[in-house]
């Protein structure tokens, strides 16, 4: 739904809409807020591309799919020599054995495990993803 309300909202070919499509697409995002919240000293922290897309994207479609929840938040936060990245929503949350098998690869989506393996690989073994899951605020980060 977000994606399709950004593609709504940045639509040029068409200069005009019904009042039916406008309420529609507003519908959509009050039923979605996402919340960023990023210290200043941290965006030119560099990243592997499309780090942080995936993730956004996996809470919004999983993490919200069960209608449960409707809100997203990053937090980017700067721990001195390193930066701490949270991808949160509040959704059904999931057990501990299916995220841990989302890191391994070991689900039809491929997403999370691409995302922590680029990010071992880029910055050594101990960095990467942790899923943290309890209903009602499932965390990836």
């Amino acid at each position: 739904e977000f994606s399709e309300f950004i593609r709504y909202a940045f639509a040029r070919e068409r200069p005009y809409v019904t009042l039916a499509d406008e309420l529609r697409y507003v519908e959509k995002y009050l039923r979605l807020l996402v919340r960023v919240q990023v210290a200043p000293e941290v965006l030119h922290t560099r990243i592997p591309a499309l780090s942080v897309q995936p993730l956004v994207e996996n809470a919004i479609r999983h993490g919200l799919e069960m209608g449960i929840g409707g809100n997203v938040e990053i937090v980017a936060s700067d721990l001195d020599r390193e930066v701490e990245l949270r991808v949160t929503d509040d959704g059904a949350g999931m057990p501990p054995e299916r995220a841990q098998a989302a890191l391994d690869g070991q689900t039809d989506g491929i997403g999370l495990a691409n995302v922590h393996r680029r990010l071992q690989t880029t910055f050594g073994e101990s960095y990467g993803l942790e899923i943290e899951s309890q209903p009602g605020r499932a965390r990836r980060w």
